[in-house]
């Protein structure tokens, strides 16, 4: 028994040594390499700014990301000695920042500050303070000027004056004088005045580098959110200005400092932030070398640095850019993961965590593809995340590639470095030092290793991974008129643009899907680069010069002009693809322009002096929502009767002014037919003419054969439009003609038109018009804009457009009810846009109540395709410029027809189950870039059993009617399953918020919300936690009840998703209690009822769906790795020796 006793004992000391060891093995041990290698890179750059004489700046932003970004990325990064990254920096940022500093130019901005603390600043100063967007309210609403009362009540003042002002206002001038006389009460230099001066400064600035370096201007800034009088001084704001020059001024030693202590690398950009793909896919494959010599020259002469490395704007490229770089001496540079996946690469760890290169004659040039994920998630997501919880998601996300690394592997991290801070919480500071203290903390520990890119190659070039060659499609511009794509809309036409088929070795495009879409393509951008393209010939024509390398070196003020009119961010901003609004910068892109032609003796085009962006279209409207479609009209008798104010008030017709000639005005528009109606107020009208003037997309926009004039008849007046189509009625003659715009200033009367009505009222004349919309030819299934004028003695006296605002009608189709027979028209409640219940829209007010309520669903057949009618509460407007003609709404249709099959079961990306199954799917979204939802943005259809998908395009149309309020799609029935049976469809119709940067391009859920995130009950926290919340903001049902039913039969426990079922279509049915009746808005006359269909009992089966919803939540033991289940194990037998060691040591007694 001794002996046995002592075998135990040996036994148990063994375990126990093993079973302390274990642990520590297991920590230190794992599937993958020793550290995974970070490698961040900040992306700085800043448009031109400069006017004309380039004496001073028009916009601020320079100044703004100086004092709010820059400083204070260097600064935080400063206090974490062990942390390294890449920044990189644009000429035109490098330039504006010297002018600043060296030379003193001011900004716009600044001088009007300067104004106001001198006590000299006059109306305009004011007027354009109280812009919105363009003056002192362009700072981030939520996280600043809803946290400051006073500011608040300044914004919402001001808000409020805009409306009143819009009705009072009878000129521009009025409309600005009483804006301006409602914020100062008469006194230009008063509290309001100094308190928004104050605070729009104040407030850019980083508190972080506030408080710890400029403590009296922190003090400032906590009585701005504290105080609701805090009563700022002239005195206040001379001191915060003078910071902001003491913090430019410490700019660039701050870099070069961190480059000392081998804590960065810095980078240039090309010049100006070209796209340099289409600058090489048109020919101008000269002009890019210059961008990449000037941008490498300015971080050599005020930064003191010989780069390696470039950042490609955009990080669009393709083989030919890759090439310039090269032979400009570059080593590396980097773009987005996508074009690893458009190569035909698998993106992992194995592939994104090493550079990949291209040789060349000159030698070799390396690609890191950044990752898109992580990137994004601290461009668009965590800002709405606490703090910690980001840091910690994005560190687990790191570690997670150390497991999977199979040898020195970098994840690439590489966004904006100046844009997203504005965002998070305390200006992104809490999360940057987060940030840097957890990788310090990891680093010290060897699990990771911050490192740059020269670094990395220095170290690790043997990593390195050859790009194959292979059949790429690439832009085909060069000598390609693209001004008319597409033809007869405001649209995109991306995807018709000239292609050709190169052999290279990586496809062309960015970071935007992994195309080139978001800065071409859209009639906007189109007509732009061809002005742009023009220009260049042009003035290289009349110089006699051989290249863009000669006029560079002969003519280089005029060269520079044209790189700068080369900057990506005019196209950032045409065509809505950037989101918001191109009124500021338009400008810029067009006096650029101009002052090239004027310095080489060259008349500028009359194009170049309008607001009026490059495909004529206003930079705003005075009516932000088209009349709705009028379901009856007056009669044409020269009686302006109750029925027009009826209309306005319906919201089917506009109401407008003139001016003192037209102090009242109205337009109706239906399906076939436009009526005006005028209330002149004057006593003799025999010498009058009223013109209303058209712009209409159908026309040709080319620069080289213009059909549109800039200014109307007998006048040089900037209306704000370009002026295709003219209706003159000659009230003197009694008649009405239709002129059209020869593009040179002249019109070439086409017709007599329409039916005319002339009424004297004692002193006032009522003038009436009706007219067929296609008798003019305005396009169809658009918006079209227009501006009213008053001539007297062929003397422009007055018009209804203000400060470059137009009015806008939508021109509807030939309403496919008409031609089609509808299938079924269902009605959803209104109020339900709520989800599960009690879910909040995101707190931006561009998010109006409605957007995503969906209210009515109509399905007709129209001889060859099947039309899908989606009606909301409210569309939203556009405010993005979604190219299908809304931003908000992503809709997804899941079509289980009377196939014996089930089909698939799994959404995509709303987090549900479709119960009964689906054999098609249809995901309609706005239309941004190329790819299909989830992974772009375009409609596409999806089908149960084929890869194939079919993305938006002649087959399959999306687009917005707004005038009902709907989305459209029409889909060929050759791509629909089981047409001959659409009576057995069993159809789910879901909505929720569309993101283009979020995951499956769906907003953030999170709880409590935000101001970009859909908010959710604190009740549901652990459904959020567990991952099992739906993605839905509406569905179509009968009641709301079964909405949140079917939307709260998640199991958050057990980590299951809501089952959804849809409405099942049936003629003649018999109803029950959970149908919905359906009244049909045409000739029907039988009753067609829908009713929910029960819940099926067939087995589910497997799916193949891109970004599929999540599966249950596995065990514990199926996450752990093996070596800690290893480790585990023996610590648990550890235990039971030492348990039976205890027992026959007593029994031993």
């Amino acid at each position: 028994m001794k002996f046995i006793v002592k075998v135990y004992t040996l036994i148990l000391i063994m375990l126990i040594m093993v079973s302390i060891v274990t642990p520590v093995f297991v920590l230190n041990v794992h599937a993958g390499y020793e550290r995974i290698f970070v490698l961040f890179i900040w992306h700085y750059h800043q448009p031109w700014y400069y006017s004309i004489g380039e004496d001073y700046f028009i916009l601020p932003w320079v100044r703004m990301h100086s004092v709010g970004n820059y400083l204070k990325m260097a600064y935080i990064l400063s206090k974490y000695l062990d942390i390294k990254v890449a920044f990189t920096f644009s000429g035109s940022l490098v330039e504006q920042i010297v002018d600043y500093v060296e030379n003193g130019k001011m900004d716009l901005r600044e001088i009007i500050s300067w104004r106001i603390v001198n006590g000299s600043a006059a109306k305009d100063d004011i007027f354009n303070m109280l812009r919105i967007p363009g003056g002192f309210f362009d700072i981030n609403w939520g996280r600043v000027i809803e946290r400051s009362p006073r500011y608040k009540e300044l914004r919402n003042l001001v808000q409020k004056l805009y409306s009143e002002c819009q009705v009072k206002a009878k000129t521009s001038e009025e409309y600005s004088n009483c804006v301006v006389d409602g914020f100062t009460q008469g006194d230009l230099q008063g509290q309001n005045v100094v308190d928004l001066a104050v605070m729009f400064n104040l407030l850019w600035i980083d508190p972080e580098v506030a408080r710890d370096l400029y403590p009296e201007i922190y003090m400032l800034m906590e009585e701005a959110y504290r105080e609701v009088r805090p009563n700022f001084t002239r005195r206040d704001l001379a001191k915060v200005l003078s910071v902001h020059r003491d913090i430019m001024s410490r700019l660039l030693t701050a870099y070069r400092d961190l480059v000392l202590r081998n804590q960065a690398e810095i980078i240039p950009v090309p010049y100006s932030h070209p796209i340099a793909p289409l600058l090489v896919d048109a020919g101008l494959t000269e002009d890019l070398e210059v961008h990449v010599m000037k941008g490498i020259e300015l971080v050599r002469k005020y930064l003191g640095i010989e780069s390696i490395g470039i950042w490609p704007a955009e990080q669009a490229v393709n083989e030919d850019t890759l090439h310039v770089f090269r032979k400009a001496g570059v080593l590396w540079t980097v773009t987005d993961s996508t074009l690893l996946a458009k190569a035909g690469l698998r993106v992992s760890v194995e592939n994104l965590g090493v550079p990949w290169y291209i040789s060349f004659a000159e030698g070799r040039i390396y690609v890191f593809f950044r990752d898109t994920e992580l990137s994004n998630l601290i461009s668009f997501q965590y800002s709405s995340w606490d703090p910690d919880q980001a840091v910690n998601d994005l560190i687990s996300r790191i570690l997670r590639y150390r497991d999977e690394a199979k040898g020195p592997r970098a994840i690439v991290i590489a966004l904006d470095g100046e844009n997203p801070w504005e965002n998070y919480l305390e200006f992104g500071d809490i999360f940057l030092n987060k940030l840097y203290s957890r990788l310090t903390e990891l680093q010290k520990q060897g699990f990771l290793e911050t490192i740059t890119p020269r670094e990395f190659i220095e170290k690790f070039s043997s990593e390195a991974k050859e790009l194959p060659a292979k059949q790429y499609q690439y832009l085909d511009l060069i000598d390609k008129d693209i001004s008319n794509f597409p033809k007869n809309s405001y649209g995109d036409a991306y995807t018709e643009l000239p292609m050709k088929t190169v052999t290279a070795k990586i496809p062309e495009g960015s970071w935007s899907s992994g195309e080139l879409a978001t800065w071409i393509g859209h009639r906007q951008e189109n007509v732009a680069w061809m002005w742009m393209v023009k220009a260049r010939e042009d003035i290289m024509k009349k110089l006699g010069v051989a290249g863009f390398v000669d006029l560079y070196a002969r003519y280089r003020e005029i060269a520079l002009y044209l790189l700068k009119a080369q900057a990506s961010d005019w196209w950032w901003w045409y065509g809505g693809d950037g989101g918001g609004s191109p009124a500021t910068f338009d400008p810029l892109f067009k006096a650029y322009l101009r002052r090239a032609y004027e310095l080489s003796g060259l008349e500028p085009p009359h194009y170049l002096y309008v607001v009026a962006y490059p495909d004529g279209s206003p930079i705003g409207t005075i009516n932000s929502i088209p009349p709705s479609l009028a379901d009856r009209v007056p009669s044409v008798d020269g009686l302006i009767e109750d029925l027009w104010r009826k209309l306005v008030d319906e919201g089917k017709a506009l109401q407008f002014v003139v001016g003192y000639s037209i102090p009242k005005a109205y337009a109706i528009i239906n399906t076939t037919t436009i009526l005006f109606a005028f209330n002149v107020s004057m006593k003799d009208i025999e010498d009058l003419t009223i013109a209303i003037y058209f712009a209409t997309p159908n026309i040709d926009m080319s620069p080289y054969s213009p059909r549109y004039n800039v200014y109307p008849r007998y006048s040089k007046v900037d209306l704000g439009i370009h002026l295709a189509k003219e209706v003159a009625i000659y009230l003197g003659k009694r008649e009405v003609s239709v002129s059209l715009a020869d593009g040179r200033g002249g019109w070439d009367y086409a017709k007599s038109l329409g039916k005319l009505a002339v009424a004297q009222q004692q002193t006032s004349y009522v003038v009436e018009l009706a007219f067929e919309i296609d008798e003019i030819g305005l396009a169809r299934n658009c918006l079209v804009f227009f501006v009213v004028v008053v001539y007297k003695n062929s003397i422009l006296i007055e018009w209804s457009s203000r400060l470059g605002l137009a009015h806008q009608l939508f021109i509807p189709t030939q309403p496919v009810e008409v031609v089609g027979k509808i299938i079924i028209d269902l009605y959803d409640p209104e109020g339900d846009d709520d989800g599960l219940g009690g879910l909040k829209y995101p707190t931006n007010p561009v998010f109006v109540p409605g957007v995503f309520d969906l209210t009515r669903f109509t399905l007709i057949d129209v001889n060859e395709k099947i039309v899908f009618r989606f009606t909301f509460r409210e569309l939203g407007g556009n405010p993005w410029g979604g190219p299908n003609g809304w931003s908000f709404q992503q809709i997804h249709v899941y079509i289980k027809t009377s196939r014996a099959e089930e089909g698939k079961r799994d959404s995509i990306g709303l987090n549900v189950v479709i119960e009964h199954g689906w054999h098609m799917a249809i995901l309609i979204a706005p239309g941004w870039g190329t790819d299909p939802l989830p992974k772009g943005e375009r409609a596409a259809i999806y089908y149960y059993d084929r890869e194939e998908v079919v993305v938006q395009n002649g087959i399959l149309k999306a687009y917005a009617d707004p005038t009902t309020k709907s989305i459209v799609v029409e889909i060929s029935k050759n791509n629909l399953y089981d047409i001959e049976s659409i009576d057995q469809w069993t159809l789910v119709v879901a909505v929720t918020s569309h993101d283009g940067y979020g995951t499956n391009k769906i907003r953030p859920f999170v709880v409590g919300g935000g101001e970009w995130a859909v908010g959710v009950p604190q009740q549901y926290a652990l459904a959020m936690l567990r991952n099992v919340i739906p993605y839905i903001l509406d569905i179509l049902t009968p009641t709301k009840e079964d909405q949140y039913s079917m939307l709260n039969t998640f199991d958050a426990d057990k980590g299951e998703l809501a089952k959804i079922r849809g409405i099942f279509i049936t003629t003649g049915a018999v109803l029950s209690t959970t149908s919905l009746m359906i009244t049909p808005t045409m000739s029907s006359t039988s009753t067609i009822t829908v009713s929910t269909i029960p819940s099926p009992t067939s087995p589910s089966t497997s799916s193949s769906l891109p970004s599929q919803s999540p599966s249950p939540t596995p065990s514990p033991w199926q996450e752990m790795p093996l070596e800690a289940i290893l480790g585990v194990s023996i610590v648990i037998i550890t235990m039971i020796v030492a348990i039976l060691f205890v027992i026959i040591i007593r029994r031993t007694r």
